[in-house]
């Protein structure tokens, strides 16, 4: 009875080891979608320098389908997860219409400036949450204060579209 307990020990051992050998080999983790991780200043940071075009719109799937209030802690983890995965730090965020907007996940500081640039032939009207709604015209570019005063993920919309994008805000 005691070798048949530490054979089941070692076959489970093994399929644990090769289950976590096999996920690393991938490189993919849960949804698709890369964690984040902060540098030395606390800033977030994408791991990925060249996101392929299916890990992209999975990850724009998930960051634009917010999780509800009662959703799992995996949904709200893998839609932070999406968030991180698209943030750029920038100080730039460029319409070309309201539905290509660049970066989709804007990460600044509290208290930055971020230049809003419409490079579309009509004009157009950002709201943040909190904030009057900044109208910008065509071919223009207008400054933006980032007021949040916490750390977090703020939604815009953009002509009153649902979420057009995301700040990233850090300290």
């Amino acid at each position: 009875m005691k070798s048949l307990w530490i054979v089941f020990c070692v076959v489970i051992f093994l399929i644990v080891a090769l289950t976590v050998r096999y996920n690393a080999s991938q490189n993919a983790p849960k949804n698709g979608v890369v964690p984040s991780s902060t540098t030395s200043s606390g800033s977030p940071t994408s791991n990925v320098s060249s996101p392929s075009t299916g890990k992209m719109a999975r990850a724009e799937k998930i960051a634009f389908a917010p999780p509800k209030k009662d959703a799992s802690q995996a949904e709200k983890d893998a839609w932070l997860a999406a968030i991180t995965y698209l943030n750029t730090r920038s100080d730039k965020l460029t319409i070309t219409n309201c539905d290509s907007i660049a970066p989709k996940v804007v990460s600044t500081t509290v208290k930055a400036t971020v230049s809003l640039v419409n490079d579309d032939r009509a004009p157009h009207t950002i709201t943040f949450l909190n904030n009057k709604p900044i109208k910008i015209d065509p071919h223009s570019s207008q400054p933006f204060l980032v007021t949040y005063s916490a750390t977090g993920v703020y939604r815009y919309s953009c002509d009153d579209k649902t979420i057009a994008g995301y700040f990233y805000v850090f300290p």
